[in-house]
C-alpha cells in the first residue's frame, strides 16, 4: 500500500490490510482531511514464470468535518450595590474558544445566551448580556434588591451536521443587588410667608417635605424592598 496523497496529521495510525482483507486506520482527534492510497495484493510465489502483484487499485478516506462546541470560563461577581450605576465589566468571560484549533480556519461567530432560572426580570431595567469577547453589562432598577440567577451558554454558527455540537456546557451567573441605606432629606418652609398668611399655631412647622431617601420612592422608606 502506498500513501499518495494526505492531510498533513490525519492519521494517528496509517491504513492497513490484513491478508483476509480487513482494512484499520486510527484518525487524530478533531482532524478532518482526505488520503489517497494505491493498494496492490502480493503472494508469495514469486515472479519466475508470471507475477506476484495484483493490479492497482486506488483507496479514497475521506475524513468530514464535525463542529465541536466552543468553550468558556465566568469570573465570581461581587455584590452590586443597590442604586449602582450602569455595571459594565470586561474580560468577564474568558478562555473563550470556538472549538479546537482546527476550527480556527471557519472563524465562527460566538453569541452568549443567558436565560433567568430564578429571581425576577424587575430587578433589572436592562437584563445582563455577555458580548461575544466577554464584556458583562447590566443596569439594575432603582431601590431594589435581590438576586437574579442566570443560565449561561455560548453558542457558534457551525451547526450540528454530522452529529455536531454547537452549543457550550451550561454556566451560571449571580448577581446580588444589597441594600444601602440612602441619606434622609428634607425642607423648611418659608417663616415670612406662613405668617403673612396668618397661619395658625397648630402648624406642624418642621415636617414639611420629609422624606426618609432623597428621591426615593414610599416603598424604599425602609430597607427590605427585596425582589426575590
Amino acid at each position: 500500500m502506498e500513501l499518495l496523497e494526505v492531510t498533513a496529521g490525519l492519521f494517528r495510525e496509517l491504513p492497513a490490510f490484513s491478508p483476509d482483507g480487513d482494512l484499520t486506520f486510527e484518525i487524530k482527534e478533531n482532524v478532518f482531511g482526505a488520503a489517497r492510497l494505491a493498494v496492490t495484493l502480493q503472494d508469495s510465489g514469486g515472479t519466475l514464470r508470471g507475477s506476484d502483484s495484483s493490479e492497482t487499485l486506488f483507496l479514497n478516506i475521506s475524513v468530514d468535518w464535525v463542529n465541536v462546541e466552543p468553550s468558556f470560563s465566568l469570573g465570581a461577581l461581587a455584590l452590586v450595590p443597590q442604586n449602582a450605576a450602569p455595571f459594565s465589566q470586561d474580560g468577564f468571560a474568558t478562555d473563550i474558544l470556538t472549538g479546537p484549533p482546527s476550527e480556527d480556519v471557519f472563524g465562527q461567530a460566538l453569541t452568549f445566551r443567558l436565560e433567568l432560572l430564578s429571581g425576577r426580570a424587575s430587578l433589572f431595567t436592562t437584563l445582563p448580556t455577555i458580548s461575544p469577547n466577554g464584556t458583562l453589562s447590566f443596569a439594575t432598577a432603582p431601590f431594589l434588591e435581590g438576586q437574579a440567577i442566570f443560565g449561561v451558554t455560548l453558542a457558534d454558527d457551525g451547526g450540528t451536521a454530522n452529529g455536531g455540537r454547537n452549543l457550550s456546557e451550561n454556566r451560571t451567573l449571580n448577581v446580588t443587588v444589597v441594600y444601602v441605606n440612602q441619606p434622609p432629606s428634607f425642607s423648611l418652609p418659608d417663616l415670612t410667608t406662613l405668617l403673612d398668611a396668618a397661619v395658625d399655631d397648630s402648624v406642624d412647622w418642621f415636617a414639611f417635605n420629609a422624606s426618609a431617601a432623597a428621591g426615593a420612592p414610599p416603598s424604599a422608606s425602609a430597607p427590605g424592598n427585596y425582589e426575590p
